[in-house]
């Protein structure tokens, strides 16, 4: 009953609603996902993609782990009553159905409680391979071990333990080293699949990879142990516990030794790992719940040791310690384990997702605008919100010429709104009164913007630059259609779907009559993935759009600018640019939409008269966009093997701006430096800060072995404005040995990342 009672509450978390997006996803975009985003293999994705087919509803993406937890039981049952008795089985099922942590996990779209049930499957058909070690029972062993290596990769730990169980057999020649070697053959053959996650999480994510102190390791060793038993710290649980594992142990070395080797085993060789690893990021009790059937069964021999093995004391203890224990956890955290509104993660409050889906459908209505500062809170919210409204503004907010005004909502986790900050402040600024409120843990303002769609052309040259701002794109655009904002790197338009275009339209009216001979459109984006279009759509008047594509698939440009004839006299010229997002490329968690940016359409109108100035303007703009080229923001810390040297030491200053990097800064604008990088093994594409402003300017050439330099990246600053901190550049440098040369002019700057300058995004 405690796994499975008010199943569908409380709200998904960030980490389940991560697992069920991926479950959601088509099969060969789940795949790619997996190597790009995610760090567990697709395994328990598959399950729960079964599950999918008979709904999305929590309770039913919640079911492969309640009835996992469920199956837990019996198999303990079953394990501990074929080696010892019934009444140890009863002992050992009671403990397991009333342990915090495994109710927990029972509850949760992860695949922890799967994971111990396999755990119990693969137990139960090792020990009975140790009863009777034939290579029948060794098959069946290895059968039923498949499914645990395959589903996590914390099964390497797993495979650790039962090889020091094996070893130790056929140490003591209960088993020959002939049949140790066919486990070892067949759990590697089964490890196979995992390889390239394995090796793709070690490559690509650093908090894996890079060691820990010990002592920070150590102590988050002796908490997750801890919580194995006393999950939600109660105190008394966890010495109880210890107290029955304790006795049970002590009963096993004076009567049965042989059997200390499955809890030392299962319990010090994984421990061991970690501690050599010096793993501590992303470690919590789950990770190594799967120690939880294999401790039990010494505890249930320390609780029938206390009922004297009495089978009918038993009998009456097993259920009443397990009804005790499982009241006092449940009612004792009823309302995290059973409220809808209860936020069941506490170190990182995302909000309540159901809670907020429901409040945006009682919130907002047709033709608001919402712009939500985090796109995996707008999709994590829309996955319940979508269940209560039949027009979903999320995914289709609208503007059209016929509106006068324009409700714009903004939305953010932090009370000073983040990156929606420089709107917010702009709308201020200019006297627009702002409605603030809470939703859930969202912050909230409303501001009602008056429209004036399009521009006017008055003189020659003409320039306009419309850009994603939601004070500026909501206000001057002729229409819109499902596109989002996003406000990660600068305010940007995003698809609101897959496959359906998402549009935004703009009008430049020609009031003045005039006669431009000339066009230049640009459009600054981000297309990272396979499949994705932006189409830039023109027309005179009514006449027909003449198209003109700007990306067809991934590409590393940025911008793009197209010069132009204009045919005839207009009144209006219209501009609509459409973009199209495919499910190929994983980019986030939620998906890859949100890799699909618009950032700014930029216009000039001119004649062979106003060439020179109109020249001037579209130069501005491309250098603007270079400057805005980066690939991303935050610092890393992951490079290739790297030294390098400052061929004018006294031209340098060291500052200390950023508690993360350190800056190298020319001592004065008139004094260039040049940094000389050696790369023994680059690995091709690589990124890398520098920062301008007015006439800075960075250049990286590459030498070859001659000497000969190869200019690969320019940076040239602009008036007035620095280029953003810690924005990644990308250079390709290819896989070969390289030689950088760095050279910094004009003021530019270079920042550096613990020792390295150059990083692997």
């Amino acid at each position: 009953m405690a796994r499975l009672y008010h199943l569908d509450v409380p709200s998904l978390w960030a980490d389940e609603i991560q697992a069920t997006f991926g479950a959601s996803f088509p099969l060969p975009y789940l795949f790619r996902w997996i190597m790009t985003i995610e760090v567990h293999p697709p395994t328990y994705h598959l399950l729960l993609k079964l599950f999918l087919l008979f709904g999305d509803a929590d309770a039913i993406v919640r079911l492969p782990s309640a009835m996992a937890g469920i199956a837990s039981i019996y198999l303990v049952y079953k394990i501990v009553r074929e080696s010892f008795s019934a009444n140890e089985g009863l002992f050992a099922a009671a403990l397991l159905a009333s342990n915090p942590l495994h109710i927990w996990i029972s509850r949760q779209v992860r695949p922890y409680a799967v994971l111990v049930a396999l755990l119990c499957l693969s137990y139960l058909y090792l020990r009975r391979y140790f009863a009777n070690p034939t290579r029948r029972t060794l098959a069946h062993f290895c059968l039923a071990n498949a499914p645990l290596v395959l589903l996590h990769l914390v099964s390497i730990l797993i495979l650790g333990a039962q090889t020091a169980v094996f070893a130790s057999a056929a140490v003591s020649r209960r088993i020959s080293w002939k049949q140790v070697a066919l486990f070892l053959g067949a759990s590697g053959l089964t490890f196979v699949p995992l390889v390239p996650v394995f090796v793709k999480t070690l490559l690509d994510r650093p908090d894996v990879s890079d060691p820990l102190p010990y002592g920070e390791v150590l102590a988050k060793t002796l908490e997750n142990l801890a919580g194995l038993f006393d999950f939600f710290h109660t105190g008394w649980l966890l010495a109880l516990l210890a107290g029955l594992l304790g006795l049970g142990l002590f009963r096993l070395a004076r009567t049965r030794p042989r059997e200390l080797v499955y809890p030392l085993a299962f319990v010090l060789v994984p421990l061991a790992a970690i501690m050599a690893k010096r793993y501590a990021s992303y470690y919590f009790p789950t990770h190594v719940s799967f120690m939880l059937p294999v401790l039990l069964l010494p505890a249930s021999l320390g609780a029938t040791f206390l009922c004297l093995g009495k089978r009918g004391l038993c009998l009456a203890a097993a259920p009443a310690l397990a009804a005790a224990l499982a009241l006092a956890t449940c009612v004792q955290q009823a309302d995290k384990l059973y409220r809808t509104e209860s936020n069941i993660i506490t170190w990182w409050d995302f909000g309540t997702f159901k809670t907020m889906g429901r409040e945006f459908a009682s919130r907002f209505h047709a033709k608001d605008l919402i712009v939500v500062e985090d796109p995996f809170i707008a999709d994590a919210t829309n996955w319940y919100y979508r269940r209560f409204v039949a027009d979903n503004i999320l995914e289709n907010q609208t503007v059209g010429p016929q509106d006068a005004t324009a409700d714009v909502t903004f939305l953010s986790l932090r009370p000073g709104f983040g990156d929606l900050w420089p709107a917010v402040a702009r709308l201020r600024d200019q006297g627009s009164a702002a409605t603030p409120f809470r939703l859930d843990a969202l912050h909230g303002l409303t501001f009602s913007l008056a429209r004036t769609p399009g521009a006017s052309l008055r003189a020659l040259p003409f320039e306009a630059t419309f850009t994603a701002a939601p004070d500026d794109v909501y206000v001057r655009a002729r229409s819109l259609s499902h596109l989002a904002i996003q406000s990660s790197g600068g305010f940007a338009l995003s698809p609101t779907g897959y496959d359906t275009p998402g549009i935004v339209e703009y009008e430049v009216r020609n009031d003045a009559g005039l006669l431009p001979g000339n066009l230049a459109i640009g459009l600054a984006y981000d297309n990272p993935g396979e499949g994705n279009t932006i189409v830039l759509e023109y027309a005179y008047d009514d006449g027909p759009y003449q198209r003109a594509t700007v990306s067809e698939t991934a590409n590393a440009a940025k911008f793009s600018l197209l010069q132009l004839e204009v045919p005839q006299p207009f009144l209006r010229l219209r501009l609509r640019a459409q973009l199209v997002c495919r499910q190929r490329t994983p980019y986030a968690v939620s998906g890859n939409r949100h890799g699909l940016r618009l950032s700014e359409l930029f216009v000039s109108l001119y004649d062979e008269h106003t060439k020179g100035p109109a020249a001037n303007a579209i130069t501005a703009w491309l250098k603007g966009r270079l400057l805005e080229s980066y690939q991303g923001t935050g610092f890393l810390r992951s490079g290739p093997k790297q030294s390098y040297v400052v061929d004018q030491p006294e031209n340098v200053r060291l500052l200390r701006e950023h508690d993360e990097a350190v800056t190298l800064a020319q001592a004065s604008p008139d004094r260039p430096v040049t940094v000389t990088a050696t790369l023994p093994a680059p690995g091709g594409r690589l990124v890398f800060y520098p920062r301008v402003a007015d006439d800075g300017r960075v250049t990286v050439t590459q030498l070859d072995a001659q000497g000969n330099g190869r200019e690969i990246f320019s940076l040239q600053g602009l008036a007035g404005k620095w280029s953003p901190v810690a924005a990644r550049y990308a250079i390709n440098v290819g896989q070969d040995p390289a030689t950088l040369q760095i050279r910094l002019t004009g003021g530019a700057q270079l920042w550096q990342v613990g020792d390295k300058l150059l990083f692997t995004p």
